[in-house]
């Protein structure tokens, strides 16, 4: 990711975050699979002492993210006149690299949000929940809104000039 250029503005157009019912909601799935793997776990017959200790390492492990998940479903994005900024002011995409933008049922991309097809391919990197940038492909949402990302891959297509 790069820092954005001085002459880049700060005309914000949208911010796309997660609400706090939506992280609480996350959470707490993310919780109760956890307790549930751990009970599983320790319900299982003593003869099957391998998916035992299998499902009670897994449900701890969970427990385990819960603060790294907590952390990253409070980061967000900024989508400006010339790129999609993450919280911290660096450039994600610029708008110049944006090719396409999908929002059809069918198209992969994540719960409640869009995919923006990329024309050159940019650094892996993911933030749980809000986004994922893997080659020439951007996936926002998760615990994000519909509405907000709706009205973000329509902002987007009209920055960039990018066709559906």
């Amino acid at each position: 990711m790069q820092q954005p250029d001085q002459d880049s503005g700060d005309d914000v157009i949208i911010r796309l975050a997660a609400s706090a019912p939506r992280r609480a909601i996350m959470l707490a799935m993310m919780a109760g699979m956890g307790g549930l793997l751990v009970l599983l776990g320790f319900q299982m017959s003593t003869d099957q002492l391998a998916f035992k200790a299998f499902f009670v390492v897994v449900g701890l492990s969970i427990f385990g993210l819960l603060p790294t998940a907590a952390r990253a479903s409070a980061r967000f994005l900024i989508i400006k006149k010339d790129g999609i900024y993450v919280d911290g002011g660096a450039l994600l995409v610029s708008m110049e690299n944006v090719r396409s933008v999908e929002r059809g049922a069918f198209a992969f991309k994540p719960s409640n949000g869009f995919l923006v097809r990329l024309h050159k391919p940019q650094p892996r990197s993911w933030v749980p929940g809000i986004w994922w940038l893997q080659g020439r492909r951007l996936g926002v949402g998760g615990v994000i809104a519909s509405g907000p990302a709706k009205v973000a891959a329509e902002a987007i297509v009209e920055l960039s000039g990018a066709g559906r």
